[in-house]
């Protein structure tokens, strides 16, 4: 069955080289917060992946950071100019800017993550040691690095020095961990591609399932006005998740498409990668135009929603 002619069911479908998602019921349109308004960024230049799309982030200065789950990592403009920033990665995935303005790249092939220095853009080996399927990063305020491990099931953490990495939180339902965040609170909060579970976890490591979402294959979690926001690859969603636990729709209708002007809100197309800028006014996040077939060519696409609240 052609995805694009998805309707009931969504079966067999390989998500770049991630594995395979179940056959599942679709879930049941919901309401469109319309406060919310998406629209899709002219580039200046094709961007590319070969199924899969990865993490996104976002500079200080406002510069975003792209990985196509393959060997590219790009930095776009607020205006849309494209720049090759690493080219020789097997599976960047998830992204995240340090407090010293370098950027760490996840390589979900080699098991590694790589420092990109913000000085001269030397790539160099963060960390390569105790990582299984690394894919969604982000730093605490002594410089330690979480590391969401897909394929191992657990979240790790590097000091700040990098080098090997030690596991850090589990969980039984947690099988797929994708993203993570950390709140103001302290605690972070972790997105599971295989599960509709949102998970909390305690800056000592102890984890508690905080939401249960509609929908399923939650992808990449962003902070911004107060709340989460968390992509929904194979509902073509953005969810608004509040720290109370309440939710609603952002962004998609739960019909994959590609209309920022839609009557009934905007559509998205597998949304993968998100982050807020930093005014927290804007969130960036990517869209696939093929299948997400393993190997087969898709065009990428970066939406920016405006909160509007």
């Amino acid at each position: 069955m052609d995805a694009m002619s998805w309707s009931g069911a969504r079966c067999a479908i390989v998500v770049g080289v991630l594995g395979t998602l179940g056959c599942q019921p679709a879930s049941a349109a919901m309401p469109q917060d319309k406060q919310h308004r998406v629209e899709t960024m002219s580039l200046s230049s094709q961007l590319e992946s070969l199924g899969g799309i990865g993490g996104v982030s976002v500079e200080p200065d406002g510069h975003i950071i792209l990985a196509n789950f393959g060997r590219y990592v790009w930095r776009i403009s607020p205006d849309g100019d494209v720049q090759v920033l690493a080219d020789d990665f097997s599976g960047s995935s998830g992204n995240t800017v340090l407090a010293n303005g370098d950027i760490l790249q996840a390589d979900f092939e080699t098991q590694s993550i790589r420092r990109i220095r913000s000085a001269d853009g030397e790539v160099g080996v963060f960390s390569d040691d105790g990582l299984a399927g690394p894919v969604g990063l982000v730093e605490d305020p002594e410089g330690n690095v979480y590391v969401a491990n897909f394929t191992g099931g657990y979240i790790a953490r590097v000091p700040a020095t990098g080098g090997a990495a030690e596991v850090f939180a589990r969980h039984d339902r947690m099988t797929n961990p994708n993203s993570i965040v950390r709140a103001p609170s302290g605690d972070f909060y972790v997105a599971d591609l295989r599960s509709p579970i949102l998970f909390k976890v305690s800056a000592e490591g102890d984890v508690t399932e905080f939401v249960t979402l509609p929908g399923q294959a939650n992808g990449h979690l962003a902070i911004a006005d107060g709340a989460m926001f968390i992509t929904q690859l194979m509902d073509h969603r953005v969810m608004r998740v509040e720290f109370d636990g309440s939710y609603q729709v952002a962004a998609g209708t739960g019909t994959r498409g590609f209309d920022d002007t839609a009557e009934n809100g905007a559509t998205v197309s597998y949304p993968n990668g998100i982050a807020a800028d930093p005014g927290g006014r804007f969130l960036y996040f990517n869209n696939h135009r093929g299948t997400m077939r393993s190997g087969e060519r898709g065009d990428i696409l970066l939406r920016r929603l405006t909160i509007g609240r």
